[in-house]
């Protein structure tokens, strides 16, 4: 006796509420991946920072990397898991912090790099004993979610927690994908550890922006007072976050001085003579 067995594919975009929705919307999810994939590769090989633009190409690059959960909602334009908006890995620092039972702000993060250079000064690195009196001073009694935050914000798997992990982690808790385009803006203009007062002058001078001498003053003074936390007249990765992921409009001022065409061309020029 011969039995024969049917699979029916489901149709695409039954009911948006639901988190399943059958094979068919696994295949959409497949093919929204490939395609910001190839997007993504697409763009980048044929377009300069600048003539995509900042918010287009993070957006691009985030998706085409994220292939959980969070990209199959974004390719499916669904939302229907609630992750539109988190950085990879939000849901599960979002639960550690909950059981830590602290609020992650500016004001916490202030704290937490000045208890950074104290555990560690002169260092940029933090090992797991280090991190742990770090987490203690700042509230974080379980030892068991200061392991897991640590193995979180060790992004590149070294079992040492640098600044730069330290401040992008706690930077995207705070301010969530707003953070990733900060890091990208000082990348883009800056790379270094500290930006000078001379450096963010000269690169207002030269984007364009303002034509007028007086004007070109008022931006850098404004620039200045807002990113110079601790008027040293030097402004650090972690000033540069602050201030930046708190302040909409200064983000704003800040990405139009990167995006503008002069700045481009440099920083393209300055990575061509580098290769």
């Amino acid at each position: 006796m011969m039995e024969l067995i049917f699979f029916f594919q489901a149709e695409d975009g039954i009911r948006d509420a639901q988190e399943s929705r059958g094979l068919g919307d696994v295949y959409k999810r497949q093919a929204g991946i490939k395609g910001l994939e190839n997007y993504y590769y697409q763009q980048v090989d044929r377009r300069t920072v600048g003539e995509l633009g900042l918010d287009s190409l993070i957006s691009v690059r985030q998706q085409a990397r994220d292939k959980g959960k969070a990209l199959s909602t974004y390719a499916m334009k669904g939302n229907s898991q609630g992750v539109e908006g988190k950085p990879p890995g939000a849901k599960a620092m979002d639960e550690l912090v909950a059981k830590a039972k602290i609020r992650i702000n500016r004001f916490f993060i202030e704290k937490a790099v000045k208890e950074l250079k104290r555990v560690v000064p002169g260092s940029k690195n933090l090992d797991m004993n280090q991190w742990d009196i770090v987490m203690r001073r700042l509230g974080v009694a379980s030892p068991f979610v200061r392991h897991k935050m640590f193995e979180a914000m060790d992004t590149d798997g070294n079992n040492k927690v640098d600044f730069r992990e330290f401040v992008d982690g706690l930077s995207r808790l705070w301010a969530g994908n707003t953070a990733l385009k900060v890091r990208v803006l000082w990348d883009h203009l800056c790379g270094k550890e500290e930006l000078g007062r001379v450096a963010l002058e000269k690169l207002v001078r030269e984007c364009g922006l303002w034509r007028e001498g007086a004007a070109v003053g008022k931006v850098v003074h404004q620039l200045v007072f807002a990113l110079d936390v601790n008027d040293d007249k030097m402004i650090s990765y972690d000033e540069f976050h602050l201030a930046l992921n708190g302040d909409r409009d200064l983000l704003q001022l800040v990405d139009r001085i990167g995006c503008s065409k002069p700045i481009v061309q440099r920083m393209n020029d300055s990575r061509a003579s580098q290769l």
